[in-house]
């Protein structure tokens, strides 16, 4: 008992100290493509709707788009909130909301920019962060051209 005491005491790294083997398994700086792979897939599995994935609809743009987002709260209260995107695509969009939310609610958007509306649903929720939540909206149709985006992607052309 006390020499595995004495073992599990001698494997921790010391405050300040860097115990490479003990951390990092040893390796040498470079990261395997195997290693790269495993990263990916814990951080697409953590992070399901800021990634680009090759099955998406259409690409995403990083765009702050001022809007106003408007629908009924899951408790049937109804809400009004200005806000932002984060991204965009044809499809749909990433925006920032104090509001509470649920998957498959009904919104509408309104660009303050220029008060054209569109509807959608939420396809997303993350989780809430200083006051905040990512949220993922789905547009009704695809509608490449309600967003201000100069030179889209070509695959918001044919979508």
């Amino acid at each position: 008992m006390r020499r595995a005491r004495h073992a599990a005491r001698d494997s921790i790294a010391a405050p300040g100290e860097y115990r490479k083997d003990r951390y990092f398994g040893g390796m040498d700086g470079a990261i395997t493509a195997d290693q790269q792979r495993l990263g990916e897939a814990i951080w697409t599995r953590a992070n399901p709707f800021m990634t680009q994935t090759g099955d998406r609809r259409s690409a995403r743009v990083l765009l702050d788009v001022p809007l106003l987002i408007w629908g009924e709260s899951p408790d049937q209260v109804a809400f009004r909130e200005e806000t932002f995107t984060v991204t965009v695509s044809a499809h749909g969009a990433l925006v920032m909301l104090a509001t509470g939310v649920s998957v498959g609610q009904r919104v509408l958007l309104r660009k303050l920019t220029d008060s054209v509306e569109i509807g959608g649903k939420i396809a997303y929720k993350g989780m809430p962060y200083a006051g905040l939540t990512q949220v993922g909206i789905e547009l009704d149709q695809p509608s490449p051209e309600f967003w201000p985006v100069s030179q889209p992607p070509t695959d918001w052309i044919t979508s």
